[in-house]
């Protein structure tokens, strides 16, 4: 009986020695990027080189055009069939400066909105989404 009171007292003290101490709270500091790091971000990510895939997507243009089938407007083996051979051309077209090569009829005017975009494109840009419409000529 003895050692049991002494066990009682023992754990009693250890649990008010424990319970009176004072806890430590650590502080979490929350990581925030810098404005100038999420500027730089962004420059980084305006400056990553998209491919002419990417570009064909981003640009919208698959709503129009598709691989083989006639959407509003030709097929992308049809463009690369007329342009093969006359990358410059094509590029040319983009970017407003000479008229489509392929009889648009009655869509052109949808397309003529569409050159007021991709006129604004630097030309590496124009050039990757030329390469990319130029690699389904047969």
């Amino acid at each position: 009986m003895a050692k049991l009171k002494s066990l009682v007292v023992i754990l009693a003290g250890a649990s008010i020695l424990f319970s009176c101490g004072k806890k430590e709270e650590k502080k979490v500091e929350e990581t925030k990027p810098k404005e100038e790091n999420v500027a730089q971000i962004e420059k980084e990510v305006e400056k990553k080189v998209l491919t002419g895939k990417e570009l064909f997507r981003k640009l919208n243009c698959q709503t129009c055009h598709s691989v083989e089938g006639v959407k509003v407007g030709p097929p992308l083996k049809e463009i690369a069939r007329v342009y093969k051979g006359h990358k410059d051309e094509l590029i040319a077209f983009l970017q407003g400066k000479r008229p489509n090569k392929i009889e648009m009829g009655e869509t052109a005017h949808i397309m003529h909105l569409q050159v007021k975009t991709t006129m604004q494109l630097p030309k590496d840009q124009l050039e990757l989404l030329a390469d990319y419409i130029l690699k389904f000529a047969q």
